[in-house]
């Protein structure tokens, strides 16, 4: 059930517990979500009502700004409208995303998790979606490196057999830049098992981006190669 005065938006669940019928809001206000419960549909919609005026009330208050600024808020909430979240909720979860992603955008985000997933999903909050798309960001950075490390190989003898690792990853001579950046890179203090960042200055000179460019690679491409006869050639 919905209670709605202009923008504002209350809905009431059923949300009965241990057998006893209970009744929760949903409303955002001052950023944030709240949800009280009630014991009875009447005093859950009693209050629903006093919350939605009581916020309808501040909509209006803002309307009494400038021209400009009325324009923004008014052009702000036919943006809400037209996927369904009040302009409160959505702001909401725009400062706890951005909060968490710094200076990336949000829909580079949004992008990064589509791809990861299929196109037929079941909604998901944007908070989690954020989450999501960080967690797989880190654990990419991390098995990329030990990928690359297994595929070098190793001469030492390994778990009391008498040869070591095979090496699978050969750089060619002409990698000149990528030889020079193996050796020099570093733990990062912070994260042991991950590898230090370290960027180009202003004239595009020194970082690790041809290593960071074997790891992409290493971590993106298929490990099974095939062989295939090519005829009319």
């Amino acid at each position: 059930m919905v209670v709605k005065r202009g923008s504002v938006t209350v809905t009431i669940y059923h949300t009965p517990s241990h057998g006893c019928g209970s009744f929760t809001l949903s409303y955002y206000q001052d950023g944030a979500r709240k949800r009280p419960a009630f014991a009875d549909l009447a005093t859950a919609k009693r209050e629903a009502e006093a919350v939605a005026i009581r916020l309808s009330r501040t909509d209006a208050d803002v309307l009494t700004l400038t021209s400009a600024d009325r324009a923004s808020y008014l052009r702000a909430r036919q943006l809400a409208d037209s996927v369904g979240v009040s302009l409160e909720a959505a702001m909401a979860q725009f400062v706890e995303v951005k909060r968490m992603l710094g200076e990336v955008p949000l829909v580079h985000a949004a992008e990064y998790f589509l791809k990861r997933n299929p196109t037929q999903m079941a909604p998901q909050p944007v908070t989690r979606v954020i989450e999501e798309m960080l967690i797989a960001k880190k654990g990419d950075g991390l098995n990329g490196w030990a990928e690359v490390l297994q595929r070098f190989g190793d001469p030492e003898p390994q778990c009391g057999l008498p040869f070591g690792i095979r090496p699978r990853l050969f750089i060619h001579r002409r990698c000149g830049r990528l030889v020079e950046t193996l050796p020099a890179l570093q733990h990062d203090p912070n994260r042991p098992e991950d590898v230090l960042k370290v960027d180009a200055d202003e004239d595009g000179v020194g970082g690790d981006d041809a290593a960071d460019a074997l790891r992409y690679l290493v971590a993106t491409k298929a490990r099974a190669v095939s062989q295939r006869k090519l005829r009319g050639l």
